[in-house]
């Protein structure tokens, strides 16, 4: 079963990195867009937005539910590395 410890591990990896990527890609076409222009330093900070909040959650859990997913659920295939349908062409 080494499977159970290498995949899981590997997905939420992935996962997390894919959509890491992804929303700073995002960010950094909406700074472009954008363009702001400084005209001082505020004193406040701002408060994130609810997309903002809604990103952080799914960049952080979408991850782990995927790895749980991946530990709960077993592969459609053995773990030796044969094809399913080898073991069925010889049937006939």
């Amino acid at each position: 079963m080494p499977n159970l410890y290498i995949l899981p591990p590997l997905l939420v990896f992935l996962q997390f990195l894919q959509m890491k990527l992804t929303f700073a890609i995002n960010d950094r076409k909406k700074a472009k867009q954008q363009k702001v222009i400084d005209v001082g330093k505020k004193s406040e900070t701002p408060e994130p937005s609810a997309m903002q909040t809604q990103q952080r959650m799914m960049l952080y859990l979408l991850p782990l539910m995927i790895g749980f997913f991946a530990i709960k659920f077993p592969l459609p295939f053995p773990s030796t590395g044969a094809c399913p349908r080898s073991s069925l062409s010889g049937s006939r």
